[in-house]
């Protein structure tokens, strides 16, 4: 108990060092600490912090009228956030920390006098284990994992899956080339099938000789028909003359 009454006082003189005692106006500051064993008490062995924590400055209406992060603070290296200059009254400071789980209430009100001599709050946090560190980039993967993915990493229902869309996937294929098959089918049986008038057309070249003897004349063609010879008519004198000829 009486270490931590002379560090508060260390404290005091610190703060009080750095910002003059010729200043007028109340101060409220909030020092923060490493609490590593959660006994909100600051030990020999813990460090101050110096970055991660936020604390905002309500009024007695409990209205923010200032905030400061300890990362931009004149007096980091000493844990310490400071808010200057204040007119008498009540004040609260509500601490805040993503990287530190608080070991000390995080709503502290205090009455703050306008002597100048600063009103010092200590805020206790152990680090927070259950803040994630960021993951390192992973590369996107390429179009042929996505393509081939390890059946080894998968579960039974993901095996099982990717099994079956396979299954429907050949299954697909070979209706589809029985159906190609079957389309080409048709549409040669189709041509062939338009060819086969051509064939029967006349060709002179395989035409086979007639045997007579085997071809039989109706009674038509049978019917005799007259011959007329048309000669020429002789005169007498003509006979004379071949006779004499002779």
């Amino acid at each position: 108990m009486k270490r931590t009454l002379v560090g508060s006082l260390l404290v005091g003189m610190l703060v009080v060092a750095s910002v003059g005692l010729a200043q007028t106006g109340g101060q409220f500051c909030v020092r923060s600490f490493e609490d590593r064993n959660a006994n909100a008490l600051i030990d020999a062995d813990e460090s101050v912090l110096t970055r991660g924590v936020a604390v905002e400055l309500l009024n007695q209406y409990n209205i923010v009228i200032a905030s400061a992060l300890l990362d931009n603070s004149p007096n980091s290296t000493d844990g310490i956030i400071c808010f200057q200059q204040l007119p008498r009254g009540q004040y609260s400071v509500l601490v805040t920390s993503a990287d530190y789980q608080p070991t000390t209430p995080s709503l502290i009100t205090r009455e703050i006098s306008d002597t100048g001599f600063p009103t010092v709050v200590n805020f206790g946090g152990q680090q927070n284990l259950s803040v994630v560190p960021p993951a390192a980039p992973q590369s996107s993967p390429s179009w042929m994992d996505t393509f081939s993915p390890n059946f080894s990493d998968m579960n039974s229902d993901q095996q099982r899956s990717f099994i079956l869309r396979l299954g429907i996937a050949l299954l697909c294929g070979v209706v589809a080339v029985v159906l190609m098959v079957l389309f080409g089918f048709i549409i040669y049986w189709v041509s062939l099938r338009q060819r086969q008038p051509r064939a029967l057309q006349f060709n002179p070249a395989s035409a086979q000789p007639i045997d007579p003897g085997s071809v039989e004349l109706s009674t038509k063609q049978t019917q005799p028909y007259s011959i007329i010879i048309d000669e020429p008519t002789f005169d007498d004198d003509d006979t004379n003359a071949a006779s004499t000829f002779r």
